[in-house]
């Protein structure tokens, strides 16, 4: 029992590290390439959209989907 819970609060601190160089980078970090924010976001917000709007998969007898 003492390992996993070591193995967590181990876990827990890498990401809360790796969270906040993080968030201090973008907060430094001034040159953003909105070419290539648009070549991601774009197809990304479109993908989304289909996904979200699209046609509900058709239920079949046995109880998957197609």
């Amino acid at each position: 029992m003492r390992t996993p819970l070591m193995l967590a609060l181990a876990g827990l601190g890498a990401q809360l590290s790796d969270g906040s160089r993080g968030m201090a980078y973008g907060v430094t970090f001034p040159d953003v390439g909105w070419r290539v924010v648009a070549r991601i976001g774009v197809p990304g917000t479109v993908g989304t959209f289909a996904a979200v709007w699209g046609p509900a998969p058709t239920p079949t007898p046995e109880g998957s989907t197609r």
